[in-house]
C-alpha cells in the first residue's frame, strides 16, 4: 500500500469549546466530510460530522436555534473518546516523509472500504466505527442514548454549567405500572408503550436538552439554562402529551401514565458531583410515587446544595421570594 500526505487533506482540528457560530462562520460545512474537536491539552475527544451540525441549526424555534448557535462544540457530540491521543495542529509542519510502502490487509465489507490492518496495527474507517459506537450507546428499543451516555454528559453539561454560570437541571420520568402493562398486552405491547413515551419525551422537551433511556421504564432528561420556574413549560407539555395518549390510541395506552421527578440547581457552583442532581430528581420522583402517581413533584434550589431544597408540585413558585410571600 501506497500512502501520500497531502496539505489540502489536512483534518480540520477544532478546540471543543469554541461556539457553535463561530465555526459556522470560519468554515464552510459542505467542504469538510468531519471536523475533528480537541480539549484545552490539544487531545482528540470526538468526531463531528456536518449533517450533525446542520440537524442543530435547522430547527424551526428561533430561541432554539441561538441557543444551539451559542453552544460550545463539544455540547454537539453524540460520541464522546477518552482522551489520550494528541492531534497536530494545522499549522504544524508536514512530515518529511510523505511517502511510504508497507503490508497490509484490506478489510472490505460491502464493496466499502471500512479498515486496513498492518503487522502491528488496525485503521478502521470512521464511518464504519461510528455506527458500531453509536449502537453500543443508543437502547435498542427507544433508540434513546442509553444510561452511560446520560452521566457522561451530564458531568459535561454540569461542568459547561459551572463554567459559563446557568442553571442545570434533570427530570427523572416512570411510568406508573409499566409490569402491569407487559403482563397483560405482552412485551411487544410494553414496548411500544416505551417507544411511544420517547417520541412525547422528545418533542415536548427543548431540542437542547438531552433526553435518555434510564433503564426499565425510566427515562431522564437534562435540561440547561432554565429561568426560575421555566422546568415547569416542558413538564407541563409532556403531561399533556400522555393525557392526549389516552385519548387517542389503542386500548393499551388507557392505562399509560407518568411520574415525574424534577430538580433543578440555579448556582451549579453548589453542585459538587452530578449525581447529586440525579439523586435530588429521584426524591421528587418517589414523592410522585407516594402522592398517587400520575403527577409531577419538583424542587428549585437559588443557592444552597439542591438536596436541602424544598420537594413541591409542579407549578409551585419556588423561588426564595415565595417563602417571603408566604409569611
Amino acid at each position: 500500500m501506497t500512502v501520500r500526505h497531502h496539505e489540502t487533506t489536512h483534518p480540520v482540528v477544532l478546540p471543543c469549546r469554541m461556539l457553535l457560530h463561530e465555526a459556522l462562520e470560519k468554515f464552510d460545512l459542505a467542504a469538510h466530510p468531519y471536523f475533528l474537536l480537541a480539549d484545552d491539552a490539544g487531545m482528540l475527544i470526538g468526531v463531528l460530522a456536518p449533517e450533525e451540525i446542520a440537524e442543530r441549526i435547522g430547527s424551526w424555534n428561533e430561541h432554539e436555534r441561538k441557543r444551539w448557535a451559542d453552544m460550545p462544540l463539544e455540547g454537539l457530540l453524540t460520541t464522546r473518546m477518552e482522551a489520550g491521543h494528541f492531534l497536530d495542529g494545522p499549522s504544524d509542519p508536514l512530515p518529511t516523509v510523505t511517502t511510504a510502502t508497507m503490508q497490509c490487509t484490506v478489510l472490505i465489507e460491502g464493496g466499502r472500504l471500512i479498515g486496513v490492518m498492518t503487522s502491528d496495527d488496525l485503521l478502521l474507517s470512521w464511518r464504519a466505527a461510528e455506527s458500531t459506537l453509536r449502537t453500543a450507546l443508543v437502547d435498542a428499543v427507544t433508540q434513546l442514548p442509553n444510561r452511560l451516555v446520560f452521566h457522561q454528559r451530564l458531568s459535561e453539561e454540569l461542568e459547561r454549567a459551572q463554567r459559563q454560570d446557568h442553571s442545570i437541571g434533570v427530570i427523572l420520568v416512570d411510568v406508573d405500572h409499566f409490569k402491569q402493562i407487559n403482563d397483560e398486552f405482552g412485551h411487544a405491547s410494553g414496548d411500544l408503550v416505551l417507544q411511544t413515551v420517547a417520541k412525547c419525551l422528545q418533542t415536548t422537551m427543548r431540542s437542547y436538552d438531552h433526553v435518555a433511556r434510564y433503564g426499565g421504564d425510566e427515562f431522564a432528561v437534562i435540561c440547561s439554562g432554565c429561568r426560575p420556574g421555566e422546568i415547569d413549560l416542558p413538564l407541563t407539555r409532556l403531561q399533556t402529551a400522555i393525557e392526549e395518549l389516552r385519548r387517542t390510541r389503542s386500548s393499551v395506552f388507557e392505562r399509560v401514565s407518568i411520574s415525574i421527578g424534577a430538580a433543578v440547581s440555579h448556582r451549579a457552583a453548589a453542585v459538587l458531583q452530578p449525581q447529586e442532581l440525579v439523586d435530588a430528581a429521584d426524591q421528587c420522583l418517589y414523592r410522585a410515587k407516594a402522592n398517587g402517581r400520575d403527577c409531577a413533584f419538583k424542587r428549585e434550589s437559588f443557592d444552597g446544595p439542591v438536596s436541602t431544597s424544598k420537594i413541591a408540585p409542579l407549578g409551585s413558585d419556588c423561588s426564595p421570594l415565595a417563602s417571603v410571600r408566604a409569611v
